[in-house]
């Protein structure tokens, strides 16, 4: 069972000393100290985070000055919450007073992975009633597809003229992709 301590700024200019120092008096050594600096808390894919979640055993535990040095997004920190939970590691939040080690802590962690698990069922149903409605009224997703008409013009003009592909689907309005997918499929090479 190991104790680490992790600590983040978000920009170059501010300062990680508060945060060293507060690991010193909690006890924690330089080797179990893990410091992201001048990067984001938007997201988890910051070096040294993932560093010290990927030596993470049961039984260890992570302690930081407050929630938002280890998340700024609540879906990112229920997401890391329920990640520390299933490894078996406590976390302990100075600021915020939270210790998942203990009956409230644990509680916490609980309500996160429930909120998490609420969360993801309310966006899958989200998702699945705006493509009922998108299908109700005839839209059937992706991008419109281009009429047979506008198509054969642009092949034609890919074969037969000398305009250049960016003069083509500037007077067509059909993308080069498409163009170039449709010679594909009837073997014609543009050369």
């Amino acid at each position: 069972m190991a104790s680490y301590f992790y600590g983040r700024v978000s920009s170059a200019s501010q300062n990680l000393q508060r945060q060293i120092d507060k690991a010193h008096e909690l006890g924690f050594t330089d080797d179990r100290i893990f410091l992201d600096h001048g990067l984001t808390g938007k997201n988890t894919n910051r070096p040294q985070l993932q560093m010290l979640l990927s030596i993470l055993q049961s039984g260890d535990s992570i302690t930081c000055t407050e929630l938002a040095r280890l998340s700024r997004s609540t879906k990112d920190l229920l997401t890391l919450s329920d990640q520390l939970q299933n490894l078996g590691v406590d976390l302990v939040s100075l600021k915020e007073n939270i210790d998942s080690s203990t009956p409230m802590g644990r509680f916490f962690f609980t309500v996160t992975s429930a909120f998490n698990q609420l969360e993801l069922e309310l966006s899958a149903e989200r998702a699945r009633e705006g493509r009922e409605a998108a299908k109700a009224q005839g839209r059937t997703g992706g991008r419109p597809r281009v009429s047979a008409e506008k198509l054969n013009r642009a092949v034609a003009l890919a074969i037969s003229s000398d305009l250049t592909m960016k003069e083509i689907v500037e007077a067509t309005g059909v993308s080069r992709n498409v163009i170039y997918t449709e010679l594909r499929n009837r073997g014609i090479s543009r050369g």
